[in-house]
C-alpha cells in the first residue's frame, strides 16, 4: 500500500510545471527506481529540490520528500527536514503550502504517537477542500501493525518457486519496512506448508526485524519528543523575552510619567512663585506709582496718541510688570482700557461744558481724544456710554432747549 500511494505520489507531482526536459527525465527515473533502489530515488529529489525554478515548486518537493524517506525507513531525517522548513513554510503568503505542511506535520505526530500535536497542527489546516486534504493525507501508521494483519491478505505466496524468488530477492531490499512484508509472507507460506524448519527460520528473521523497526520507532519518537522540547523551550525564552521587553517598557513608561508628574508639579509651584513675587510689591512702592498714575491723568498724558506702557512706565519710574499689576488688580483694567476710558471720559466732559466741542467732526474729537483713527474712538465712546458720539451730542443740545 505505502508502494502504490508513493508511486501515485511522484505521478502526482510531475503535475507541477518543469521548465526543463532534464527534470521530466529524473521525475520518470525516480517513480522507476522507488521499488529497486530507495536511495537513489531519495537523491533524484534532492536534485529536483536543488534544481528547482521556484521557492513553491522546492518546498512541494521537500515536503513529498518528508513522506518518500517515512517511506523507506528514514524517520529521524523526515522530522530533521520537515522542521528545516518550518521557517519557509511560516513566512511565506502561499497558504496551498502551509496547509500540506501541517497536514504532513499532523499525520508524522499521529504516525509516532503524539495525538495531541496531530490535533494541534490539524488544527492550523485553513482549506476546506477534503478531497484536497484527503488527497494530501498519508496515514502514518505503525507500519509493522498495519503489515501484520494485511501481509497474508495482499498477493500470499502461492508456489514453491515464487517463494525461492523471494528468498533470493530479500538481500537486495534496504528498505526494512518492505523486507518486513516478504518475511512476512514467507513466514506464512511455510507455516500453511508445514515447514517448520523454514517457518522457525522466518519467523526468527520476523522477530529481530520487529525489534529494529521497534527500536527505530522508539528512537524517531524520543527525538520527536526532544525537538518539541526544544521548540516548547525556544517559544519560553521569546515568551519570557518579550514579558521582560514589556515590563521594560512599562517601568520606563511608569517612571516617564511619575517624572511629568513631579516636574508638572514643580513648574507649577515655580509659576505660581514667580506669580507671587511678580505682584508682591511693597505698599511704599505701590504708593509711589498710584500718585504718579495720578499726577499723569491730571496732566492729561493719555491723549498722547504714540503713549504705550513702557513710555509711561519710563515717565513714572517705574517698570512694566509693576505698572502692569497695579493697572490690572488696583484699577481692575488692561493698559488699553485704562488709557481709552481717560480719553472717553475727557472728551465727554469737553461735549458736556464747552458746547463749541460739539460742533467739530468726529475724526477731529477722536484726534482731540488722543485716537488714532475715528473708528476706534466710535467703538470706545459707545463702548463706554452706550451710544455713539453723534447720538450723544443730539441728546445734549435736544436736553438743552
Amino acid at each position: 500500500m505505502k508502494f502504490v500511494y508513493l508511486i501515485v505520489l511522484l505521478f502526482s507531482i510531475s503535475c507541477y510545471s518543469q521548465n526543463s526536459e532534464e527534470n521530466n527525465t529524473f521525475y520518470n527515473e525516480a517513480i522507476q527506481q522507488i521499488k529497486t533502489d530507495n536511495n537513489k530515488t531519495i537523491r533524484i529529489y534532492e536534485y529536483l529540490i536543488n534544481n528547482s525554478t521556484s521557492n513553491f515548486q522546492k518546498l512541494n518537493y521537500q515536503l513529498d520528500l518528508i513522506k518518500i524517506k517515512v517511506y523507506v525507513s528514514k524517520d529521524i531525517e523526515a522530522l530533521e527536514l520537515f522542521f528545516s522548513i518550518e521557517p519557509e513554510i511560516i513566512s511565506t503568503d502561499n497558504q496551498e503550502l502551509k496547509d500540506k505542511y501541517y497536514i504532513i506535520g499532523s499525520d508524522l505526530a499521529h504516525y509516532l504517537g503524539f495525538k495531541k500535536q496531530a490535533k494541534k497542527m490539524q488544527a492550523q489546516v485553513k482549506s476546506n477542500d477534503k478531497d484536497w486534504i484527503n488527497s494530501i493525507h498519508h496515514k502514518f501508521i505503525d507500519l509493522r501493525y498495519d503489515l501484520a494483519i494485511n501481509a497474508n491478505i495482499i498477493k500470499p505466496i502461492s508456489s514453491e518457486n515464487q517463494a525461492i524468488l523471494l528468498q533470493d530477492s530479500l538481500p537486495k531490499i534496504s528498505n526494512e519496512v518492505e523486507k518486513f512484508v516478504l518475511v512476512k509472507k514467507l513466514q506464512s507460506f511455510y507455516l500453511k506448508k508445514n515447514d517448520l524448519q523454514n517457518y522457525a527460520v522466518y519467523n526468527r528473521k520476523l522477530n529481530e526485524l520487529n525489534d529494529r523497526l521497534t527500536i527505530e520507532k522508539k528512537v524517531t519518537r524520543n527525538y520527536l519528543a526532544n525537538k518539541l522540547l526544544e521548540k516548547q523551550k525556544a517559544q519560553q525564552v521569546i515568551d519570557d523575552k518579550n514579558l521582560t521587553l514589556l515590563s521594560i517598557i512599562f517601568s520606563v513608561v511608569l517612571f516617564g510619567l511619575i517624572l511629568f508628574i513631579i516636574f508638572y508639579k514643580k513648574k507649577k509651584v515655580e509659576i505660581d512663585s514667580s506669580i507671587n513675587k511678580t505682584n508682591m510689591i511693597s505698599d511704599r512702592v505701590e504708593s509711589q506709582i498710584l500718585e504718579r498714575l495720578e499726577a499723569f491723568e491730571k496732566s492729561k498724558g493719555y491723549l498722547n496718541p504714540t503713549i504705550s506702557i513702557a513710555i509711561l512706565a519710563k515717565e513714572l519710574d517705574t517698570n512694566v510688570k509693576y505698572l502692569s499689576s497695579i493697572l490690572n488688580n488696583i484699577k481692575q483694567k488692561s493698559f488699553n482700557n485704562y488709557i481709552n476710558e481717560l480719553r472717553i471720559y475727557y472728551i465727554v466732559n469737553c461735549l458736556t461744558e464747552d458746547k463749541k466741542y460739539r460742533l467739530y467732526k468726529i475724526s477731529h474729537l477722536a484726534k482731540l481724544s488722543g485716537f488714532v483713527s475715528q473708528s476706534s474712538f466710535t467703538t470706545f465712546f459707545k463702548l463706554i456710554t452706550g451710544i455713539t458720539p453723534s447720538v450723544f451730542i443730539k441728546k445734549l443740545n435736544d436736553n438743552e432747549q
